[in-house]
Formats: C-alpha cells, structure tokens, sequence
C-alpha cells in the first residue's frame, strides 16, 4: 500500500472509469493507460508507452491490491509491442472480480529491470446485452432442438414395437400422440425454468452493478456544508464506515459553478459515519457542482457527486490544505488595426 501511495501522477476522469499513470519502472519512464472492464468478468485493456529505446519486454499480470493475493503472483502476460512505434505496447488481462486491484507492469531492458504498480478499482458498470441477430439465431436452434426432441421422443412411442415393413396402426399412432404430448409439455416446462434461471441470474448481476454513493448537500445557518452519504445497496464489502485518509484527509471535495470559472478545493471532516461537516468560504449565489474523493479501507477509490443551490455565503478564510482558485481576467488588446490602415 505505501509503495503504491508513492506512485506519482495517477489521475482517472469523473464518469470513467479509465485509469492513467506516468510513472518510473526503475530506470524507465512509462506512460500507462487501463481501460478496466463495464461487465465483470471482463477483459482490461493495457497501454504502455515508454520513452526509452533500449526495452526488451513488457510484462503485466493483475493482482488484488491488498490481501494475500498481493504477494502471489500469478504467471504474467507479455506485452505486444506495436509494429508501428517499438516505444509502444499492449495487452490484455481478466479482471474476475470487483474491488480494489493493482496491474503490476515489469520492464525488462539494457539497464536492468523495473517494477510499476498501477491501482485499478474494477466496478461492473453494465451488463452486456445480446444482440438482436444472436438472439434470433439462438430462438431458431432452440425450437430446431425441442422439436427434434419431441419428434423423436413420439416416434418411438409409435414405431418402436412395430416389426419391419409393418405400418402404424391407430392404436400406435395414439401412442405417439400421448407420448409427443407429455414431451412438449417437458420441454415446455425447461424452457419456463431456463426463462426463470435466467431472469435470475440477471437480477442478481443487475443488484452487482457498481451503485455509486448518493450525497445529500445542505448548508445549516452558521454556514457549514453538510453533506450525508448513502449506500443505495451495492456489494455487502462496501461501508460507510471504513475511510481512511488519503494525502492527509479522508475526503477531498471540490466545489465548481456551471461556468467553471472557479473551483474550492476542501476537506470536511467526518463528525459521524457517513456525515462530513465543512465551514465554508466565501462563495457568490448559485449552483455549484460537488465531486468528493473518498477511498475505503480495501483501497477502493469513489467519486461521490451532488450539487448545492445556495444563496451568497459569507463565510469564513481558508485554512489548513483548503485552496480556491479564479480565472483570471482576461484583458484584451484593442483592436488598432484599422486605424492604422487609416492613417496609411
């Protein structure tokens, strides 16, 4: 964990959840792109850009970010390098499962080896729908099947006992009535319980799709920001109850108008589970945008957002890490053109 706090220049945009890295692997310097998979299982996407000439071989194999499953590599993957620029190499790896992981990258090269961890959170985002041409295709082969299955199975009721060259009579002709009756009424029922499987399976893979935090912005007359989380239901390993600090704070909130023209930069503190508290700054009237950074104690990293309508605060001085920041006025040069094409 503190080898991978140290890592410097990891960055991911709000609403992606693509993870970015530049970064040394012992002597070389790598840009590193993970494109995590939207249904897990799924397969990630890994670019590796390096700017040395003298790499050999990329290696990168995924492992969980804390937990024995750290220590215990399994074999790695080599990295493709691009036909088309030698400084440039891919690869792709199965994510199984949601949480917090790392994709490890090792360098291999003239001047010896370098190791590069990258932590990647995986969150199923969606599940992956069948398309209409598979969905025909797999309608037609499953009629083709259950009626087979029911021709054969009346088919024997009405022949089998028949010696060679002997024609069905009514009574066998019956028979294989009855017995092509009770084997579609079989082959009914397997495909209403496939159906019911099925319709499971997806509930409770739907109930598995990353649910972010909700927040619920309020100011209380002495000017403070609140703001309480709730879990709207995700997977049972995820708390209110479990943050922990990252560069000093447990929560890095960000504040930004519709124009993004200025940004606040704060970090409320935690008076109970799941509630912050922040005295605010000075803030003009308006709605503000809000996108919190938490990560939990397994190394899983959210994004909470919301939004705040506030009448003009007058609040109170920045302290401690809290920062803002206003464009500048841009001050435009007058125009003199076409006064000195006038005196020319």
């Amino acid at each position: 964990m503190a080898a991978l706090a140290l890592q410097p220049s990891v960055a991911a945009h709000v609403g992606s959840p693509d993870v970015f890295l530049d970064g040394l692997a012992g002597p070389y310097r790598l840009f590193v792109t993970v494109r995590p998979p939207y249904a897990i299982p799924g397969v990630a996407d890994v670019g590796i850009l390096t700017t040395a000439d003298d790499v050999r071989d990329v290696h990168i194999v995924p492992l969980p970010l804390s937990g024995p499953g750290a220590q215990f590599a399994p074999v790695a993957d080599r990295a493709a390098r691009s036909p088309g620029d030698p400084r440039s190499f891919t690869g792709h790896l199965w994510m199984m499962t949601a949480g917090a992981w790392q994709v490890r990258v090792t360098v291999d090269g003239d001047r010896g080896t370098g190791t590069l961890s990258i932590p990647v959170p995986t969150f199923p985002q969606s599940t992956l729908a069948m398309n209409h041409g598979l969905r025909v295709v797999l309608f037609v082969l499953m009629f083709l099947l259950a009626a087979g299955f029911v021709g054969i199975a009346s088919a024997m009721a009405r022949e089998a006992r028949l010696e060679p060259g002997v024609a069905a009579d009514r009574r066998a002709r019956r028979r294989g009535w009855i017995v092509g009756a009770v084997a579609a009424c079989v082959v009914g029922g397997i495909v209403f319980l496939g159906n019911w499987w099925w319709t499971v399976e997806a509930s409770n893979y739907a109930r598995y799709v990353y649910k972010p935090l909700q927040a619920m912005p309020t100011v209380t007359r002495d000017a403070r920001l609140r703001l309480e989380l709730h879990d709207p239901g995700w997977i049972a390993s995820r708390h209110l109850n479990d943050f922990v600090p990252d560069h000093g704070h447990l929560m890095h909130l960000f504040l930004i108008p519709p124009a993004l023209d200025r940004l606040w930069h704060l970090h409320p503190d935690e008076i109970t589970t799941g509630t912050f508290e922040q005295r605010l700054p000075n803030l003009p009237q308006g709605q503000y945008e809000l996108f919190a950074d938490l990560v939990h104690a397994t190394g899983v990293s959210e994004t909470v957002t919301g939004r705040l309508e506030t009448a003009s605060i007058h609040g109170v001085p920045l302290q401690g890490d809290d920062s803002a920041w206003t464009e500048p006025a841009v001050r435009l040069k007058p125009d003199t053109t076409g006064e000195e094409a006038a005196r020319s």
